[in-house]
């Protein structure tokens, strides 16, 4: 996959990798350890470029007050259960919204999320719908 995206130096060091275990090789472990190094390297320098360009969207679909209903009641109920599957219901959460809150909030949820801090992302949750315009609602 890493010459798929580009990274030519991540696939020719995993080429070596391949080789070496497969030579049965004692460079192994020192390849490997070279290999996660670059991998955190350029895994740093894709994430600081989306950090700086945002990640890629789609076009916002448009508000769906029954559907953010629905899916803030069941992220509710996922973050009171600490359940690992709320990431999941933030992007139902997220698509029903529509683009009506913005970005920067649904990210400190995200983060929230992400980080398994789901008292701050409840918090964060009363936010965003706390954030939606009369008008949409």
């Amino acid at each position: 996959m890493a010459g798929n995206i580009g990274i030519q130096s991540v696939s020719s060091l995993a080429a070596q990798v391949e080789q070496a275990v497969r030579q049965k090789d004692d460079s192994v472990g020192d390849l490997l350890d070279q290999l996660d190094r670059l991998l955190e390297e350029q895994t740093r320098q894709i994430a600081d470029v989306l950090k700086a360009t945002g990640s890629p969207k789609s076009a916002p679909a448009a508000f769906d007050p029954e559907a953010a209903k629905d899916a803030a009641a069941a992220l509710e109920t996922l973050l009171l259960e600490s359940d690992p599957g709320v990431e999941e219901e933030c992007h139902r959460l997220a698509q029903a919204l529509g683009g009506v809150v913005a970005q920067s909030q649904f990210d400190e949820l995200n983060e929230a999320v992400r980080n398994f801090d789901f008292e701050e992302a409840r918090e964060k949750l009363a936010a965003v719908l706390a954030a939606i315009p009369e008008s949409a609602a």
